[in-house]
């Protein structure tokens, strides 16, 4: 029998209900089944890659023929992002390109830019990881905010030995070459960012039409420094808590 509070509780449902569970549906009544059985557990998910025949911008006019894929809750089944966000992801013969978008709210602050900082990944800010060889227990991970200067890039798994102080953690002493450009829109309602990553970065060429590779991208929103995060994910698994859940991880497919 579990505790009130422990792991298959929902301690924000708590809070609002007085600590009780007598008030509303709790899990798993409140869980969304139909959507808990498109979860990577059971049918991964499949984001394809189109091919670009020149290098794109963030403003290019060609991501307009790209279909996008929205950023759901980060633990599959709950609630959806109240701040929604897609991705378009493309390729050419030298580079990724990954671009995404998010609303915003009228009160919205800019946080600090921080780069290689990873307090970056708990600000406002898109982020995506990249497992190339399909093993997931070693990938890349790129993250932007909505200030050019703030970015992050780190690898995971590559360190073998566990005296390491990087063993198991993102190494952020790994620095790529990769473009990175951001937008707030003239209005505020949203900001959009570009991800270039050339394939030499990542230690694979061209890939073939066909190729698969191990994804993930995510979105993290905070209306202001003191306000808490909300995170979203392109692909979750009931009970996902970040985006370097490799049991979470979904399929890019290069057209």
């Amino acid at each position: 029998m579990y505790a009130v509070g422990s792991a298959g509780y929902y301690n924000d449902h708590l809070l609002a209900n007085g600590g009780t569970y007598l008030a509303q549906p709790v899990p798993p009544f409140t869980w969304n089944l139909a959507q808990m059985r498109r979860a990577p557990l059971l049918e991964p998910k499949v984001i394809v890659a189109r091919k670009a025949a020149d290098r794109l911008s963030l403003t290019s006019s060609a991501w307009d023929a790209v279909p996008c894929e929205e950023l759901g809750p980060r633990s599959l089944g709950s609630p959806a992002p109240q701040w929604s966000s897609h991705v378009k992801v493309a390729y050419d013969a030298a580079a990724l390109y990954i671009r995404f978008e998010g609303r915003l709210p009228e009160d919205w602050t800019p946080p600090p830019a921080r780069s290689d900082d990873n307090r970056l990944l708990d600000e406002e800010s898109f982020g995506v990881v990249l497992a190339p060889d399909n093993n997931p227990a070693r990938y890349f991970r790129f993250a932007g905010g909505p200030d050019g200067a703030a970015r992050y890039d780190a690898r995971h798994g590559f360190i073998e030995d566990p005296i390491d102080p990087r063993f198991d953690r993102d190494d952020v002493s790994w620095n790529a070459e990769w473009h990175y450009a951001c937008t707030v829109a003239d209005d505020a309602t949203c900001w959009s960012a570009l991800f270039a990553i050339p394939f030499t970065s990542l230690g694979t060429g061209d890939p073939a039409a066909g190729t698969e590779w191990k994804v993930n991208f995510d979105r993290v929103h905070r209306a202001r420094p003191s306000m808490p995060r909300e995170q979203s994910l392109w692909s979750s698994n009931p009970g996902t808590t970040s985006i370097g859940d490799r049991k979470a991880f979904g399929t890019l497919r290069f057209q």
